[in-house]
């Protein structure tokens, strides 16, 4: 090889070190053996980030049965170091009592804090119902507050009875004394002989009626003890009972079966087995036209007490319920001289 090849072999060489080092130091631009530079992607929120706050209701058990108690929480979801401000229970909701509320410990996490509200309810109908929606205000530890809305959640309330456990409606109204198994195929023989039995039923009254008024003494000690007397006093003796026991539910239960029971044996209404709903659809006996509108209207008195969203209110009237039984009691006795 000449030694003018020799020369321009160095100067492509020379040339060609030039260009690479240009290409490398111009902007946007890879240098040689490397790919070409990719745009970055987009921030991701990393797992674990603080959530946004969230707030729903939820339920236990999630479905309830006519009676029971259950907990129903509002659940507030929200990053660390922030503040739920109190949510006022609504104070009234169709199916359910409110049986008290409570705000629990605060569960800190260290990608979030989660607060609840615990409210206690029992069901008292039957059906398909509605809880309000709320709006829950939040305070973050900067002073900004947000405001989250909380829809109203679907609660549904079913029988307790075995055989109609699907059930969600409402049953309707039976006649008093009617037979939960259903009307029997001698229904309208049965009606007869129940209208006859009631005329001679009501020709003995007017005799009996007539015969006390006499004052046939001798004729009903022959007879033995009598039985009005005895249920009388059993009433008065459970009113009693009722009066002097501190809890609530138990005496408006003890004093409302006792004035059940006394119309049955009085009277012989349809009473101690049926519900007072059914007593007020239902007619009265003939014994007690004039008094069944006073009977009944205590009897929802005594229920309202039975089980109340707050016994410490009811105790204060029901005292004064007592006070009326026994009135009542007192007002219809077997014997004019007990009046």
């Amino acid at each position: 090889m000449s030694a003018r090849t020799h020369v321009l072999s160095a100067l492509v060489l020379a040339a060609a070190c030039a260009a690479t080092a240009a290409w490398g130091q111009h902007p946007g631009v890879a240098p040689s053996g490397s790919q070409p530079a990719r745009p970055q992607p987009a921030a991701r929120v990393p797992p674990g980030a603080p959530p946004q706050p969230t707030a729903s209701w939820v339920l236990e058990p999630p479905r309830i049965r006519i009676g029971d108690v259950a907990a129903l929480e509002l659940v507030v979801v929200t990053p660390p170091d922030h503040r739920v401000r109190p949510v006022a229970p609504p104070a009234d909701v169709k199916g359910f009592w409110l049986l008290g509320s409570e705000a629990l410990p605060v569960e800190r996490e260290p990608t979030r804090w989660v607060h609840r509200t615990r409210l206690r309810i029992r069901a008292r109908e039957l059906g398909v119902f509605l809880w309000p929606a709320v709006q829950v205000a939040v305070d973050g530890p900067d002073g900004a507050r947000a405001v989250l809305d909380v829809p109203g959640h679907t609660l549904e309330v079913a029988s307790v009875l075995p055989e109609h456990a699907g059930r969600s409606t409402p049953f309707g109204l039976r006649a008093p004394g009617e037979l939960a198994r259903g009307a029997s195929p001698l229904g309208p023989a049965l009606v007869g002989a129940a209208l006859a039995l009631s005329a001679v039923g009501l020709v003995l009254l007017v005799r009996r009626e007539r015969a006390r008024r006499r004052g046939l003494t001798e004729t009903a000690a022959a007879a033995g003890p009598d039985p009005d007397r005895a249920a009388y006093d059993d009433a008065l003796a459970a009113l009693g009972a009722a009066a002097t026991d501190t809890d609530v539910r138990r005496a408006a239960d003890t004093a409302a079966r006792a004035l059940k029971r006394y119309a049955a044996r009085r009277f012989g209404a349809s009473s101690f087995a049926a519900t007072t709903p059914e007593l007020r659809a239902g007619s009265p006996p003939f014994a007690m036209r004039s008094r069944w509108p006073a009977f009944v209207a205590l009897l929802e008195a005594l229920d309202a007490r039975r089980f109340p969203p707050d016994p410490n209110e009811a105790a204060a009237e029901l005292r004064a319920r007592i006070d009326e039984s026994v009135a009542f009691v007192h007002e219809s006795a077997p014997d004019e001289r007990l009046q």
